[in-house]
């Protein structure tokens, strides 16, 4: 969020910190919804245990609100990614959202939680057209929650946008593979630079990249 509030490359900051200290080599590009514990209700759990605990043990009372911290900075998150996705689409007239599923690698047909799916269904809410496709959660699963599924092989000339919300980097080949079907300049937001890479130029002719305000990372 900072990086994006003063429009900073958030990879080339996150070389600079881990140049010369191995100690943060795993250090890596964040997704939206990564600012805290893994699932949200962790946080709410651990929040509620330590609650209770307030009175028998007075010494927690200065701690037990950090994990509702947490669930809040993950959902301030969350919702700032929203917004920018929501501002990046908002001319589209149909968007492709590839990757509803919680997580995509390791893969998973799980949608509880999931950030993708929040997103869809925000735009969604906010009355634009938009389709989904996840290599592992089924067409029928995506129907029943009520989203409409993008027929497969993807035909990309019939979107104006192409959001990438979980970090499966199959999409990248499926991206790839079609984009000489379509002549189209598509709106891209892809926080896991899974398609569009440092010194990967050839995809900067497909997409219009922007900058991050637009909310590609």
């Amino acid at each position: 969020m900072l990086c994006h509030q003063f429009d900073i490359s958030e990879e080339v900051l996150i070389e600079a910190i881990r140049a010369g200290y191995p100690r943060l080599s795993f250090l890596s590009v964040p997704g939206p919804g990564v600012g805290g514990f893994c699932i949200p209700k962790d946080a709410l759990v651990l929040h509620d245990g330590l609650k209770g605990m307030d009175a028998a043990s007075p010494v927690l009372k200065n701690f037990y609100g950090y994990p509702y911290q947490q669930y809040q900075l993950n959902a301030d998150i969350i919702q700032f990614h929203q917004e920018k996705i929501r501002e990046l689409t908002k001319s589209a007239k149909c968007t492709l959202a590839l990757g509803i599923a919680f997580k995509g690698q390791p893969q998973t047909d799980d949608v509880r939680s999931s950030v993708g799916l929040g997103v869809v269904q925000f735009l969604m809410s906010q009355g634009q057209s938009v389709e989904a496709y996840d290599r592992t959660v089924s067409p029928s699963k995506t129907r029943a929650l009520g989203i409409p599924v993008a027929a497969f092989p993807l035909n990309l000339s019939r979107y104006d946008a192409v959001l990438i919300l979980n970090n499966d980097p199959e999409y990248r080949h499926i991206l790839t593979s079609r984009l000489s079907s379509t002549e189209n300049t598509t709106a891209l937001y892809d926080p896991w630079r899974l398609l569009v890479r440092k010194n990967d130029s050839i995809f900067q002719q497909e997409f219009r990249c922007g900058s991050l305000k637009e909310a590609h990372s």
